[in-house]
């Protein structure tokens, strides 16, 4: 009997202690700022594909005013808040589509054009799936353009709309018709034109709750001059638990969102977010540190999004104003990284990707001495990446030979030799490579591509 209450208690005892050493990798995760930094992101896209100037936050905050306006449960107005940032989310994938149809259309009537399709509602939709709403869904960011009155790209009308998507739809045409600065036209006009729709497009409920807020001068003084910072004095603080896992997790649902900013690199973050959770392995890193390097290589090029489409997609030789624009995109991604809690060696490894060892690399000329492994690893990998994959110019190279050209780098102190050597051992000894989830068109892809 005290044998088997031994082993029980023993047992008791090492059940506690695992379940300590896992708590000990959860910590809390702003997830507000985590958000905020990825909206930065869209609307970057926005304003060079729509001519549209802090949509995302004028949406979140027109949603928000309306939500509280409305006197919904704050767990709710917070949910409509996060939708309202993040509705658009699927507009960069719905635009390429256009590109590869080759439809080219003025900036308006690209807008106008997208927002009658269900696509981009669709995209978006499934990209924050994962999302950890506190009570609603993302079928907030699904409906978001169906019209009261059932004339709306799913043909839902009235109370089947779920509320949020009617406030969002509200507050994302108030923005989109308007064009909400501070040298907006007489205001007057705007709420005029809300109270004309009512019934038709929008809800008559959800436009009191706006005609209710859009009485005080300081509703509109407010999102005349809204900033991140500014706005984020309207939200409670929404802090949760998570380790790197879940984190990488939300990170990984915006991949997606990163690689279909220009056809030609549809892959590109997949494949290198692929490969570094397969280096972590080989190298043995723990889990909280392979999903950490895993959400570097996730957002290694979340500042592309800034990028104009024509200049990554050009097919030939870029000029050298071109190519400063270029390497804006990893100081952005730094930049927008390091204003997430947590995200200190994230924004190193993924914002130090076109560093070299000998200090000729960019934005920072840093060199071998401040460059960590991980950082001289995502360099590496987003080489042999690029190499390997179909671009404007040129066909992908086969793994050999773009190893050997990574080789010809190392030999004049560009990039790591271990890296360039493992990546090699990994992928082509050890067949990795054709592990790899490859998707159809990026394998063989053969159009508009230079032989």
């Amino acid at each position: 009997m005290n044998n088997n209450s031994n082993t029980v208690s023993n047992s008791a005892k090492s059940d506690k202690n695992e379940l300590s050493s896992e708590l000990k990798n959860f910590f809390e995760f702003d997830l507000n700022k985590f958000v905020k930094a990825l909206a930065h992101s869209i609307d970057y896209a926005l304003m060079e594909n729509f001519s549209l100037s802090n949509h995302s936050w004028n949406v979140a905050y027109l949603s928000l005013m309306i939500s509280r306006g409305l006197g919904l449960p704050e767990d709710e107005v917070l949910d409509i808040f996060y939708c309202g940032l993040l509705h658009d989310n699927g507009f960069i994938e719905t635009t390429l589509s256009f590109f590869k149809k080759r439809i080219f259309m003025s900036k308006k009537d690209m807008l106008n054009y997208a927002e009658s399709l269900s696509m981009h509602c669709e995209v978006g939709a499934e990209n924050v799936r994962g999302f950890p709403f506190k009570k609603l869904d993302e079928k907030i960011i699904l409906y978001h353009h169906e019209n009261w009155d059932g004339s709306g790209p799913f043909g839902l009308s009235g109370d089947n709309i779920p509320l949020g998507a009617r406030i969002v739809r509200l507050a994302d045409w108030i923005d989109t018709t308007f064009n909400i600065n501070p040298y907006t036209p007489n205001t007057n006009d705007i709420i005029e034109a809300a109270k004309k729709l009512s019934g038709k497009l929008f809800d008559p409920y959800v436009v009191e709750g706006f005609l209710k807020i859009s009485e005080r001068e300081k509703f509109w003084f407010d999102i005349f001059t809204l900033d991140a910072s500014y706005l984020s004095s309207f939200l409670p603080e929404n802090k949760i638990l998570a380790d790197w896992g879940y984190i990488f997790t939300l990170s990984d649902s915006f991949v997606k969102l990163i690689d279909s900013k220009s056809q030609f690199t549809g892959y590109h973050t997949t494949g290198i977010t692929e490969k570094a959770l397969i280096m972590a392995d080989y190298y043995g890193y723990n889990t909280q540190r392979k999903f950490m390097f895993a959400t570097a290589a996730a957002l290694h090029d979340i500042g592309k999004l800034a990028i104009p489409t024509k200049i990554l997609d050009k097919p030939g030789k870029l000029t050298t104003r071109e190519f400063e624009i270029i390497k804006f995109h990893v100081y952005l991604t730094k930049r927008i990284l390091r204003t997430i809690p947590h995200f200190e060696k994230v924004a190193s490894w993924a914002g130090n990707h076109h560093e070299k060892l000998n200090g000729t690399g960019y934005p920072e000329k840093k060199k071998a001495a401040n460059l960590s492994y991980e950082c001289r690893l995502m360099a590496a990998l987003d080489i042999f990446q690029a190499l390997t994959e179909h671009r404007s110019y040129r066909r992908g190279m086969p793994a050999e030979e773009a190893i050997a050209m990574m080789r010809e780098m190392v030999k004049v102190d560009l990039i790591d030799a271990r890296a360039v050597e493992d990546i090699r051992e990994v992928f082509i000894k050890q067949g990795k490579i054709n592990e790899l989830s490859v998707p159809e068109p990026y394998r063989l892809q053969t159009t508009d591509v230079a032989p």
